[in-house]
Formats: C-alpha cells, structure tokens, sequence
C-alpha cells in the first residue's frame, strides 16, 4: 500500500516556495536558539522576544491560523497551504500553533463555534494576528482536576460580571493580555449547569498575579478581586460553560492534532543512533526500540 504523498500542484509548489523563501529571510537570528518545549515555563527572554515577533510576522500575513476567514485575521488559505506552512516552520524546530506561548490555538477554534458575531471580530484579529497572548486559566487550589468543581464566581450586576477567586498552577514567566477561564454564574445551580466562560483582560484592577517558583519553572497564581468584567466578554452564554467545555477541552487534551513532527521526537532519535553501550547504539537495543514505537 502506497503511503506517499501527492505532488505538490503548481499553486501549493508556489505557495512552499514563497514560504520557505520568506521563512529562511525571518528566521535569521535564531539559530544560536534552542527552542524549548511547547508549554515550557522555561524560555528566556531573548526567546520569547523573538517568537513573538514571529507570531506577529506570521499574523500580518495571515499565515498564523491560514485556514480562517480573512475578515477575523487568518488567510482564508486551504489545508493544504496549512499543510505547508505547518511542515515547513516545522524544519525550524517550531510547531505553527505555539510559535510562542499562547492558547489562541485552543480559544480561537471556541470562539468561532461559540461566540457571537460581534465577539468574533473585536476578539480573534488580535489573537489571530500574534498581537495578545492569552492563558487557559481553569485550574483552582481545591478543584485539581474536576474542572467542574469550580469556585471562582462571576455574577451578574448589569452590564458586567463581578468576578471573585483564585486560579492555580497557570502560566508563564511573562505577563498574559488575556485570561480565558472558567467561572461559576450561578452558585445556586445544579453541577454542570452554573458555569460559564469569560475572556478577561488581564490588566483589568483587581486582578493580581503571583509568580510560583518550581522545579518545572515558574507557574502563576491568579487572584480575582472585585474584577468588573463587561457581560460582552461572555462566551457561550450564562450557565451554559459546561457545553463550551465539552468541545474546549478536547482540544486541549489533544484533539486538535498536528501534521508536523515532533521536534523533540527526532532529538530522541538523534540521541539514541549516537549513543553507545556495551558497544552498540542504543537504537540496536530491541526494548529501546520497542519504547520509541511506543512513542
């Protein structure tokens, strides 16, 4: 059975050609760079910089989501273009969906089955164009894995929501523009059933950050005091989060898939061909073997 992809056609050949033209231009600069891992607590800042001046790059263009609708601030580009910027920015060591640290990659996709008209096109152009990064912020001190169980509480007072709480276990180094996070809107509700999701700016007052200094790296703890998020910021509607949650967190526990390598993957490869025990490499070794497949 022939496994083997297709010829590019004339267009996509053209479309790689000018991706790789333009890539081997922006990339420069960072080979001395050896990027960390997808949900790293550990980058530098000479690192960071540099991705998220990429994003940006690759977002003015429209490259950073290609297959969205132009008006939202993707490229309207079909799989297969995507299929081309993913393997090819891939050869760089970078995985297109987290050319630097932001969940746009997850929250993007529910805000364009949940959201309204009008949250689609003040919220995706700014994350679409690698402008704002954004935290998933779900996790509380007393709730760990049962999402669900959530304390943090966000009622409604006209025409915002009154925010109280505490997220956990979040983050990055670098400070968030955005914080998308699961919230209690009717404490009275049945489970499931009182939840909702908000898209808070960070900078809002009374929202506070602590740094959590780990072996892992540095996480966050978020604190909401007091926060007045406006009601437009709500998405999926009131008490119905559990049904934006549904579809939110197939995505994050790996859903969303990839066509390119993992770059760290072919690093183990590397890494077990040159390495030698009882004079042969590890890659002879059957139960290596056997792991790496397991991989």
């Amino acid at each position: 059975m022939d496994f083997s992809l297709q010829p590019d056609t004339p267009e996509i050949g053209a479309f790689r050609r000018e991706v790789r033209e333009w890539l081997a231009d922006n990339m420069k600069g960072s080979e001395h760079l050896r990027w960390s891992g997808i949900w790293s607590t550990r980058e530098n800042d000479e690192e960071y910089k540099f991705r998220r001046q990429l994003a940006a790059k690759l977002g003015k263009k429209g490259w950073l989501f290609p297959t969205y609708p132009v008006r939202y601030g993707g490229a309207g580009l079909s799989l297969d273009h995507q299929f081309v910027l993913e393997t090819d920015i891939d050869r760089y060591g970078l995985p297109l969906g987290s050319v630097f640290y932001t969940l746009a990659r997850l929250v993007a996709p529910a805000l364009m089955k949940f959201g309204t008209e009008e949250q689609k096109l003040e919220l995706l152009p700014p994350m679409l164009r690698g402008e704002v990064a954004v935290w998933q912020v779900l996790t509380e001190p007393q709730g760990g894995s049962d999402v669900a169980n959530c304390q943090t509480r966000a009622i409604r007072d006209g025409d915002h929501y009154l925010v109280n709480g505490q997220k956990i276990m979040v983050g990055h180094h670098l400070p968030p523009d955005y914080l998308w996070t699961l919230v209690c809107t009717n404490p009275a509700g049945k489970r499931h059933e009182n939840l909702g999701w908000l898209y808070i700016p960070a900078k809002l007052p009374g929202v506070t950050l602590q740094h959590l200094h780990l072996m892992m790296g540095i996480k966050n703890a978020v604190f909401f005091e007091n926060v007045e998020v406006p009601a437009k910021y709500l998405v999926g509607g009131e008490n119905n989060g559990w049904k934006v949650a549904n579809s939110y967190l197939e995505l994050e526990h790996g859903g969303g898939g990839s066509v390119a390598e993992n770059p760290l993957f072919k690093r183990l490869i590397a890494h077990c061909e040159k390495t030698r025990f009882d004079g042969e490499s590890l890659m002879e070794d059957q139960d290596v073997r056997d792991q790496i497949a397991i991989c």
